[in-house]
């Protein structure tokens, strides 16, 4: 993933950014080439363009804003979850309603950054904690399988015991 700069293992990092504005499309893009270097970037500025970029190889970010022209970003998140549910989604928009905000949070949103020019060292620090927490996440979770994995092979019994 991103949190190292090296390219994904499929090649690049893919980054889909979902604004019908061109004016922010472009700063995010700006700011994420700035941060991301080596990374895809995608665009969808219309239902097509999302249709197409969601059927293309498994997402490593999204960023969307909330207020489109032909959906919003609680939509864009949800799509994209039921479809990858450990991709990043960060939520760039201008409507700084914190209930907006809680309900994109109750379905898997990562992060909520307000639209401003106080925010665009926000994005960019938004954009690394998230894939920072994905690539940690990920790592777990390829560690605890490895576990599961080496403690099935022992030849006594291995008491374990997880939160869930």
């Amino acid at each position: 993933m991103f949190s190292d700069g090296i390219a994904a293992q499929a090649g690049r990092d893919t980054v889909l950014v979902v604004d019908d504005n061109p004016q922010d499309r472009t700063f995010v893009v700006h700011e994420l080439r700035n941060e991301f270097q080596k990374a895809e970037i995608w665009e969808a500025t219309t239902e097509p363009q999302l249709e197409l970029s969601l059927q293309g190889e498994e997402l490593d970010l999204v960023v969307t804003d909330y207020h489109l022209q032909w959906s919003d970003g609680i939509a864009i998140l949800n799509r994209v979850k039921a479809m990858w549910p450990d991709c990043p989604v960060i939520m760039f928009t201008e409507c700084g309603d914190e209930e907006i905000e809680m309900q994109g949070r109750r379905n898997g949103l990562d992060d909520y950054v307000v639209k401003n020019a106080k925010h665009r060292l926000r994005l960019r620090a938004a954009t690394r904690s998230v894939l920072d927490h994905a690539a940690t996440r990920k790592r777990a979770e390829e560690l605890a399988s490895r576990l599961g994995s080496l403690l099935s092979q022992l030849p006594i019994g291995v008491f374990s015991c997880r939160p869930d």
